[in-house]
């Protein structure tokens, strides 16, 4: 029996379960009714795939945009370095909403250092 009071409570799931449902069903095709091995595999590829995805591509945004932070600063604060760390930045947050930080802690250095944009 299908608790529905679950989905409307926690409605990001449904797709999950629908997904789930898709994949149970096709192997049931091929005779296969033990579910848990499959959703245990299933399970360990998909968060290998969540975090290749997330920190490994969001981290080259993060080095980028630190570069051009320091070529910011060092280089005399042209602001053609400082315009493309912040869209590394965008583009980073993307991918992976803690890039974020790294905007937090340049806003915070450049407050600090009185080296107002």
């Amino acid at each position: 029996m299908l608790n529905w009071n679950y989905f409307y409570r926690y409605e990001n799931n449904f797709a999950l379960a629908i997904f789930l449902r898709i994949i149970f069903d096709d192997f049931s095709k091929f005779g296969v009714f033990d579910f848990l091995p499959i959703a245990i595999v299933l399970n360990i590829f998909m968060i290998d795939i969540a975090i290749f995805y997330t920190d490994t591509f969001a981290f080259p945004f993060v080095s980028a945009s630190l570069y051009y932070f320091f070529q910011y600063i060092w280089e005399g604060r042209k602001n053609k370095n400082l315009i493309i760390c912040g869209l590394l930045i965008e583009i980073g947050s993307c991918l992976k909403i803690t890039v974020i930080f790294i905007l937090i802690a340049i806003i915070i250095f450049l407050l600090t250092k009185d080296l107002y944009i």
